[in-house]
């Protein structure tokens, strides 16, 4: 591979600091407008910046001449630092935006069980089942606003009912939404 001269001629160019430099402008330039289209086609604002946040930090880090010393090891860990806390309280953010995603919608199954002798049914309006570990249920009272945890230990007759929709239901949707979206531009035909 080292024999050949266009491969040789290649990793001189790429070598060169200011292709390097063009690679990293082009890069945070894309960076830049892709969080701009974003913010601009979306609701979510808060989302959007939180996931693009600590990248404009590497970006920033990128672009910021490097040099030998102590003062680059004191911008390194503070790059490092600034960066740690950024993702911390980014999937802390991320985390809670699942959590109330998850306790507000239903995620296609329907449980039902008792427990010391009330029956709970997540099939009313009133109750979502949010998720279960090894040892306990989850499940979200949307009238009370309070999460209910149960021993699975302590729980007789449970009943977990797939109410996702099987395939033919999804290609019924969709020629169900084809079919409005075709009647509705037909109104704005020219006739």
């Amino acid at each position: 591979m080292g024999n050949n001269a266009r491969v040789q001629k290649f990793i001189k160019f790429r070598s060169y600091k200011h292709y390097s430099d063009n690679i990293i402008a082009i890069t945070f330039f894309l960076f830049m407008l892709i969080v701009f289209l974003l913010l601009y086609f979306s609701d979510e604002i808060t989302l959007i910046f939180s996931i693009f946040f600590p990248f404009f930090f590497i970006k920033l880090y990128q672009i910021i001449p490097k040099e030998k010393g102590e003062r680059q090891i004191k911008l390194n860990q503070f790059f490092l630092g600034l960066l740690t806390l950024t993702l911390i309280l980014c999937f802390a953010f991320w985390g809670y935006k699942d959590g109330i995603t998850l306790k507000n919608s239903d995620i296609g199954q329907q449980i039902e069980f008792v427990e010391q002798e009330t029956k709970y049914n997540t099939k009313s309006d009133s109750l979502n089942f949010i998720g279960e570990t090894n040892g306990y249920l989850f499940v979200y009272n949307n009238n009370k606003r309070e999460t209910l945890i149960f021993s699975k230990s302590g729980v007789s007759s449970l009943k977990i009912k797939d109410t996702s929709p099987t395939k033919e239901e999804k290609q019924a949707r969709k020629i169900d939404a084809q079919r409005k979206i075709n009647d509705f531009l037909k109104q704005f035909q020219l006739k």
